[in-house]
């Protein structure tokens, strides 16, 4: 079944200027059944956050030079505003600074639930291990905490981790990880049956990108270095559309191109990646059971209370997509490339522990009290890094998003959420299983060559020679005529 549409997170109100704000007039169709969410005035009801993001919006990967040469000038344009390859732009750094801000005045202030100065044993990010996703983490830090005195003027250098070296992420990369060859199979899969039906169906759309990059991107396996196929070649084009619509470049291509290059992208990421119930298993890695460790310890009295508040990862897109294909949740976001499925840069995805009273039962629509999951998603709009009205300052609108395993509350009982886990990994097996890890490694038997069967046959006769002579001298010594004298006597 179809999940519901999300709910509409009532706008949080920063203690800054202009802070009266509300919704449009004319709400998206997919809001229209949607419920309105009171903020968080008190933190008796809630007790954890897990939460993860994607990283803010960058600059292009150096391989785009290759497969695109056409695009060539919109990527200059980049290192014109002092970014490196790959690297976040200002506009990204905004972008994850308006998360912080939102999580700072959503759970600090409104809440209360955590302190107002940076607090280790409260909070602890992790992050994939590359230069992008670190700088996403501090930004978002800078924008939860203010500094400490004699540091009052400047924002907190909130600590972010690496969770492990590159290649070794089973938390929130085991597409890089220990799955990184069923992932290619898989991948490999589908674009041989699969890919080669949707790139043929859209073969204008590949014919106008190859156009505009002045070369054939079918061949892209060709002249490029690392590149796989075409679908990687869309990728790595399409994001270069996106992020530079998102600095506001001035760009040779039309947005309805841009809108139907970015629609082939979203449909052949989740074909490629979260086609399979097992890909929907192994994509997350250890991330589901990680957040139900940390919402576990978050209410056992036996861990010392209390435990840690928030836990984040600042990630990549794909899991944010995985996480979505697992918990069967569809995003919406009415925005010129990601109308349907696709989460713009800086999307975090905030996981929930409340414990509900008995009062509350009427009010949030639950059926009993206790223990539930909910999920409220924040994504930075383009109200978050326009200069005149208050620059990352501004917050757009957060939603909360219904599960498509119970879509009748947005609170989802406990027992239900970790019963939907636990269901999916048994229906396909673990991702430890599913991506033979650790790899099982057979002790080879030595094989014997014609060499070792020549030594083997001389050893064995050298010691039938030697045993013969042996037996030989023995029956001479004792048949010699001294040895019968000496027996006489």
């Amino acid at each position: 079944r179809r999940p519901k549409p999300p709910s509409a997170l009532s706008p949080i109100r920063p203690r800054q200027k202009n802070p009266s704000r509300s919704m449009p007039a004319a709400a998206p169709p997919f809001l229209a059944l949607a419920l309105a969410l009171a903020p968080l005035h008190a933190s008796a009801d809630l007790k954890s956050v897990w939460f993860v993001s994607r990283h803010g919006s960058r600059a292009p990967d150096p391989v785009v030079n290759m497969v695109c040469p056409g695009l060539s000038d919109v990527v200059k344009q980049f290192a014109g505003i002092g970014i490196s390859p790959s690297g976040v732009t200002g506009n990204g750094l905004r972008e994850m600074y308006s998360v912080g801000t939102f999580a700072r005045e959503r759970y600090i202030l409104e809440a209360g639930f955590m302190s107002e100065m940076w607090d280790p044993r409260e909070l602890y990010m992790d992050a994939a291990s590359e230069p992008r996703t670190l700088q996403s983490g501090s930004a978002m830090g800078q924008g939860m905490y203010g500094g400490p005195s004699h540091f009052d003027s400047y924002r907190e250098p909130v600590p972010i981790f690496v969770n492990a070296t590159f290649g070794k992420d089973n938390l929130g990369e085991a597409r890089k990880a220990a799955c990184r060859a069923r992932l290619q199979e898989d991948t490999q899969r589908w674009d041989a049956h699969h890919g080669e039906k949707l790139w043929k169906k859209k073969e204008v759309v590949i014919r106008a990108l190859s156009q505009l990059c002045k070369v054939d991107l079918r061949l892209a396996l060709d002249y490029s270095d690392g590149m796989d196929n075409l679908g990687d070649a869309i990728k790595d084009v399409t994001d270069l559309m996106m992020f530079a619509e998102r600095e506001g470049f001035k760009v040779p291509w039309n947005m309805s191109l841009y809108e139907d290059a970015r629609a082939i992208a979203l449909e052949q990421l989740y074909g490629r990646l979260y086609l399979t119930p097992q890909q929907k298993t192994y994509m997350v890695g250890m991330s589901p059971l990680a957040m139900l460790q940390h919402f576990n310890k978050s209410i056992n009295p036996a861990e010392p209370q209390p435990y840690l508040k928030m836990y984040g990862y600042h990630g990549h897109r794909e899991l944010l997509y995985a996480l979505a294909a697992f918990f069967r949740i569809t995003y919406h976001f009415d925005r010129p490339g990601f109308r349907k499925y696709g989460i713009p840069s800086g999307t975090t995805l905030f996981f929930e522990l409340h414990d509900i009273n008995e009062t509350d039962v009427k009010r949030l629509g639950v059926d009993k009290a206790g223990l539930h999951v909910r999920l409220v998603v924040y994504a930075p709009c383009k109200k978050a890094l326009d200069k005149t009205s208050g620059s990352a300052d501004v917050l757009c609108f957060a939603q909360a998003y219904r599960f498509g395993f119970y879509t009748s509350n947005d609170y989802v009982p406990f027992d239900i959420f970790k019963q939907h886990i636990q269901r999916q990994i048994q229906s396909t097996g673990t991702w430890e299983e599913l991506c033979n890890y650790p790899p099982v490694v057979r002790e080879k038997q030595k094989t014997k060559t014609c060499s070792n069967q020549k030594n083997n046959t001389v050893f064995y006769a050298t010691l039938y020679v030697a045993i013969g002579a042996a037996v030989a001298a023995l029956a001479f010594l004792l048949s010699a005529p001294w040895t019968s004298r000496c027996r006489r006597f």
